[in-house]
């Protein structure tokens, strides 16, 4: 596939999630990306979350290594580490998330892989760092990113347990913050012909993500709570149900500049001289008997009618989707989100997910899936034995 990476190799020994979607990213921009998996596969592959179908791969696997080559290799035995090595003596990057005592027992630690390649890009994926007592331990974005970062306690109605995460959900901007990092290590390479150790940690991502929190606290702000949806802090950032029972997103930050915008959208202009909501500050103060106002108001319409007047009025607003209502929303289908392609092996249509970014010099076709396991062996050790001839 062309793309911006035309010309990059990249060496891929990851699993699961964070690490491998770093590379189908790179593999979307036109990297050639050689997944080295051992024997049995990598265990993504066999995801109970959403089970293979028709011979095809899981779901969950299939999109974080789409357009890949897989190559199997026992790095245990000292002649096929010895191909692996090859294989990244002639690779721009190596990316990894697998654990640094795995890598050191399989030969595929920074320092020797530097001496099979000096200048290639060495990109490790961690759950907590590559320092301390937690760099040791396994970390999956569940605890890693969610709980270690703090979403855990600022997510969720007030006095309910936390709520439980959607799997990957840290592993994808961990992915997408990666490959980035990892562009611009090439770009550094590309000017001064030096490689370089890139670092990306699903507990760093995670903290990141949450940086309005974090900065508020560092710079003496108070500790982050959980939003009360009966008593927000701003009744014009809430979520609210139709009069058919559908769920939308009011999303007005700027209360004072939306708030007559939302009172003419809903014929209500006697509330413009109500005094109890004049101000953000008197919105907020009365907050709960706002939003019970508001929930009756909205009940008389149905989403569909609100549609028009929302938008005739400016209001900042969306539907909030369930998963089968969004892979039909018109704007996906215009960005090309969940695109079909031809799989070989099943000879029929398969709709996937998309990557966000998109070049106008290199228009995307997926034109394959995820590799079996195995697939492109012999004809990734051909090539390593054409380029020693």
């Amino acid at each position: 596939m062309d793309g911006p990476l035309s010309g990059i190799r990249v060496v891929e020994l990851a699993g699961w999630v964070a690490g491998p979607a770093a590379g189908l990213l790179m593999a979307d921009w036109g990297a050639d990306v050689i997944k080295i998996e051992a024997p049995e596969g990598d265990a993504w592959r066999y995801n109970a979350l959403a089970p293979a179908q028709d011979d095809l791969e899981s779901p969950a696997f299939e999109v974080p290594n789409r357009g890949k080559r897989s190559v199997v290799l026992n790095l245990k035995e000292p002649a096929q580490q010895a191909q692996g090595h090859k294989l990244v003596a002639r690779a721009d990057v190596f990316l990894t998330n697998m654990r640094q005592a795995a890598l050191d027992a399989l030969g595929m630690d920074e320092a020797t892989l530097r001496a099979v390649n000096p200048s290639h890009v060495y990109v490790q994926v961690t759950g907590f760092g590559l320092r301390g007592e937690d760099a040791s331990r396994p970390g999956f974005d569940y605890t890693a990113y969610w709980s270690k970062a703090g979403f855990s306690q600022v997510i969720g109605e007030p006095g309910q347990p936390p709520v439980l995460p959607r799997a990957a959900n840290g592993d994808y901007p961990t992915a997408i913050t990666t490959a980035a990092a990892t562009c611009a290590a090439l770009y550094r390479r590309a000017q001064t012909g030096e490689g370089d150790h890139v670092h990306v940690s699903l507990a760093g991502v995670g903290a990141f993500v949450l940086s309005i929190d974090h900065a508020n606290l560092l710079q003496g702000g108070e500790i982050a709570q959980r939003h009360s949806r009966e008593e927000p802090r701003s009744p014009l950032f809430n979520s609210y149900a139709a009069g058919d029972d559908r769920w939308f997103m009011l999303a007005c930050f700027q209360s004072d500049r939306h708030w007559p915008d939302l009172c003419l959208a809903l014929e209500r202009e006697d509330l413009l001289g109500e005094p109890r909501y004049l101000t953000v500050e008197l919105r907020s103060e009365h907050a709960r008997e706002l939003t019970t106002l508001l929930e009756s108001e909205f009940a008389k319409r149905s989403l569909n009618q609100w549609r028009p007047i929302f938008d005739n009025h400016g209001i900042i607003w969306e539907p909030m989707n369930d998963i089968a209502s969004a892979q039909s929303d018109p704007q996906y289908a215009l960005l090309g989100t969940f695109p079909t392609y031809a799989d070989a092996r099943s000879n029929r249509p398969v709709r996937t997910v998309d990557t966000p970014a998109h070049f106008a010099a290199f228009p995307r076709t997926i034109d394959r899936g995820a590799p079996p396991l195995g697939a492109h062996t012999e004809e990734v050790l051909h090539e390593l034995e054409e380029t020693d001839t």
